[in-house]
């Protein structure tokens, strides 16, 4: 009489193992890929963002001017403006820490992504710097 077999033989297993470990292989590299994506996709949405909040800023009734200064900090900066808009909302920010500007033509971009979102208000530039500066040219 034959005894029955229990179990796995070491060259079953090994072949397992290296199935596994290919398979492994190929799938690292292709996660660190999808989370830089993810972070550049976030980054997006979040200029997205912050733009539509400089856009309500320009279209209220007290920002006629064409050209809006913004400053690095105080009652124009891009924080404060956007608190304003979206008040229980906390202020977007990169999920790589980025930091978001605006450029010459007045769009919302980070300088790590370099993504950045076009104003949808006709006429107006957002430029960072104070009044009596002159700005960026407009393309």
């Amino acid at each position: 009489m034959r005894l029955m077999r229990r179990g796995f033989t070491l060259v079953e297993i090994m072949i397992v193992v290296a199935i596994v470990g290919i398979l492994v292989a190929i799938v690292i590299p292709n996660l660190a890929n999808v989370r830089k994506l993810a972070e550049e996709k976030t980054c997006h949405t979040n200029a997205k963002t912050l733009q539509d909040a400089l856009d309500a800023y320009a279209a209220s009734p007290g920002n006629p001017s064409d050209i809006i200064y913004l400053s690095q900090s105080g009652e124009r900066s891009i924080e404060t403006i956007v608190s304003s808009a979206y008040p229980n909302k906390p202020i977007p920010a990169c999920p790589a820490k980025g930091n978001y500007s605006t450029d010459g033509s007045g769009n919302v971009m980070c300088a790590k992504h370099g993504s950045s979102y076009s104003s949808i208000v006709p006429g107006h530039i957002f430029v960072e710097a104070e009044p009596g500066t002159p700005p960026s040219p407009r393309p």
